[in-house]
């Protein structure tokens, strides 16, 4: 039986630990090896859906009840996601940032989230066209299955976030790792990806402060005042 730490310090320590691990995973292009080779898919979404979901998604992690969501955002906001450094981001918005510039480049396929959600086959035709793959009317609908939230709940395992909570709950909350399978919380799971979904339930402050943050590193580099304006003229192209 491992520690049992109170749940507003289990959001603490884990707000900061996913400082951590933001920038560790999410490196602007310039700093990834070999960002000039190859082919990419880059899927990005509405900046607070991505945000809230990720917010909503941890504190299942950490054991916290859907209470005072407005106050535990604004906290995860300030402390895990707005904060950068000079001019180098590690973080959603410095990675954004970094790839936009590339969104028409030949080796760089740029989806939104959205648009998957409205037109899954469509964007998957996208998808095997910029790889060259011939897709089958069999092939199609074998990739719709397989992309189902039916398909991808009947085999969590294969959609999990093991190496991003197995951390936690060892070095945080002192658990054994033969036992941490019984804590582990599904990526899938009913109301999550669900689009819009931040908007509704953030307060204006928070969402000021996202308008800001876009303001200062996003707009400068695609000349958008929002993340709906950029999808729009990404899709049309």
């Amino acid at each position: 039986m491992g520690r049992q730490l109170p749940t507003r310090l289990r959001f603490k320590l884990w707000i900061e630990r996913r400082t951590v691990q933001v920038s560790l995973l999410q490196k602007p292009r310039h700093l990834r090896m070999g960002a000039e080779r190859g082919r990419y898919i880059y899927v990005t979404r509405d900046p607070i859906d991505t945000i809230y979901s990720l917010f909503r998604f941890e504190r299942s992690i950490i054991g916290m009840v859907d209470t005072d969501l407005q106050t535990d955002f604004s906290e995860f906001v300030d402390n895990a996601v707005l904060r950068y450094k000079d001019a180098v981001y590690f973080d959603y918005w410095g990675n954004l940032a970094s790839w936009y510039p590339h969104h028409s480049d030949p080796n760089v396929l740029w989806l939104h989230y959205e648009d998957l959600h409205e037109n899954l086959e469509r964007c998957i035709t996208k998808i095997a066209n910029f790889l060259d793959i011939s897709l089958s009317q069999e092939l199609m609908d074998l990739v719709l299955e397989r992309s189902s939230f039916t398909y991808m709940s009947s085999n969590i395992r294969k959609f999990d976030d093991r190496s991003s909570q197995i951390p936690f709950h060892i070095n945080i909350l002192g658990r054994q790792l033969e036992d941490i399978d019984s804590f582990l919380t599904p990526k899938v799971r009913l109301g999550g990806g669900t689009v819009g979904q931040g908007k509704h339930n953030i307060s204006k402050s928070t969402f000021d402060k996202f308008e800001s943050v876009w303001d200062k590193v996003i707009k400068p580099v695609c000349g958008f005042d929002n993340y709906k304006q950029m999808r729009v003229f990404v899709g049309d192209k």
